[in-house]
C-alpha cells in the first residue's frame, strides 16, 4: 500500500498547471490594474462589433424572386396568378385580377363587356352594368331597319344573315394571341390557329377562317379566295366593300377587333404587301423560328392605311405579335 504513494504523488504533480497556484501576498502578477488577457485563466468572450454604418444590410437581390403579374405567385395588389394561363377570357386575367362585369372582356356568364362603355341606358347595341344586352342589340331575332340591320337570326346568324346583321359579308378579326415566328408554325398551323380562335369564341363557320400572312414563296392573295361579298369586324363596322376594296391599299375600318369583338391595337405578322402579294424574303424561316437574329416584316392593327399590312420596317422573330384572321366562302371563293 505505501508503494503507491510516491507514484500518485507523481501524477497530482504532472496534472498540475503552475499559473492556476495562487499567487502569495504581496506578489507582482497581482499588481493593481493588471488587465493583460494573456494571463487570464480562462478566454475572454469578445462581443462582435457593430457593423460599419455603410454596410447593406438588404438581401442579396439575386437570391429574391422578381415579382410580376404571370410568375405564378399570388402578391400584394394581385387576386390571382396562374402564370401562362393567365387569360383574359380565363379565370384569372392577364393582369392577375379575377374576371368581374366590367372589366372589358366577355367572359363566360356575360352576353356583353363594354368595359367603362357598360350603360343602362337602353340604346341600340349597349350593354348594362349587369353585362346583358340592352333593349336592342343584333342578334335579338328582331329586324331594326333604323339601325342598319338587313336581317336578324340570332347571335351565331346563318347562311343567310351574318353575325352582323347584313345579308352577305364575311368576318376579319386580329387575334386576341400572340405568337413569335416559331409558334406561328407556317403557313397552314397560321390558319389553324384563326380556326382555333374563331371556334373557341363560338364564331360560325369558324373553320372557314385562314391568316392574313405571306411566306418568301406564298403570298396570300394566292391562298385566300378573291371575294365580291364586303368584308366586316365584329362590331358590324365595314373594313372592305370586297376583295379589290381590300387590297387598294386603304381599309374603310382598320381590322383592330379581335375575335371577342373587343379593341385590340398592336402589331399583326404578315409579310405581305397591300396587294397581297409576299412582300420579302423575310418570314422566320417560313415561320418556323424564332431568334433575336431572325427578323420578319409585319403590320399594325390599329392602321387603315398601307401599314395595316406592312408599316415598313422588321421585327425579331423572338417578338410575339398577333395574326389577321379572314373569313372564307362556304364554297371556297
Amino acid at each position: 500500500m505505501q508503494t503507491r504513494i510516491p507514484l500518485l504523488a507523481a501524477l497530482c504533480c504532472l496534472s498540475c498547471d503552475p499559473g492556476d497556484a495562487t499567487p502569495g501576498a504581496g506578489s507582482s502578477d497581482t499588481a493593481a490594474g493588471d488587465t493583460d488577457p494573456s494571463k487570464a485563466s480562462f478566454p475572454l468572450a469578445l462581443a462582435e462589433p457593430p457593423p460599419p454604418p455603410d454596410r447593406d444590410l438588404s438581401p442579396d437581390p439575386w437570391l429574391v424572386l422578381p415579382r410580376y403579374c404571370g410568375n405564378g405567385v399570388v402578391e400584394p395588389g394581385e387576386q390571382c396568378d396562374l402564370a401562362s394561363l393567365n387569360d383574359d377570357h380565363g379565370a384569372c386575367t392577364t393582369a392577375c385580377l379575377l374576371p368581374a362585369c366590367g372589366d372589358g372582356f366577355l367572359q363566360p356568364g356575360e352576353e356583353c363587356d363594354a368595359g367603362p362603355a357598360n350603360t343602362d341606358d337602353g340604346g341600340y347595341e349597349s350593354c348594362t352594368h349587369a353585362c346583358s344586352h340592352g333593349a336592342a342589340y343584333c342578334g335579338d331575332h328582331h329586324v331594326d331597319a333604323d339601325e342598319g340591320e338587313e336581317c336578324d337570326h340570332g347571335p351565331l346568324g346563318s347562311d343567310a344573315c351574318t353575325v352582323f346583321c347584313k345579308l352577305d359579308g364575311l368576318l376579319a378579326f386580329v387575334s386576341s394571341a400572340k405568337y413569335d415566328g416559331e409558334e406561328v408554325g407556317g403557313l397552314v398551323l397560321a390558319d389553324h390557329h384563326c380556326k382555333y380562335l374563331a371556334a373557341e369564341a363560338g364564331l360560325p363557320r369558324a373553320t372557314n377562317f385562314m391568316a392574313w400572312i405571306s411566306s418568301a414563296s406564298l403570298g396570300a392573295a394566292d391562298r385566300l379566295a378573291h371575294v365580291d361579298v364586303p368584308y366586316y369586324r365584329l362590331d358590324g363596322e365595314l373594313v372592305a366593300a370586297d376583295w379589290d376594296d381590300l387590297v387598294d391599299g386603304a381599309l374603310a375600318a382598320s381590322i383592330s377587333i379581335n375575335e371577342h369583338g373587343e379593341p385590340t391595337v398592336d402589331s399583326v405578322w404578315t409579310n405581305t404587301d397591300s396587294s397581297g402579294a409576299s412582300a420579302s424574303v423575310l418570314d422566320c424561316n417560313a415561320w418556323t423560328l424564332n431568334g433575336l437574329n431572325i427578323v420578319a416584316l409585319h403590320g399594325k392593327a390599329g392602321a387603315s392605311g398601307e401599314q395595316w399590312t406592312l408599316v415598313g420596317d422588321v421585327a425579331s422573330c423572338s417578338d410575339k405579335k398577333r395574326l389577321y384572321c379572314l373569313e372564307q366562302p362556304q364554297n371556297g371563293g
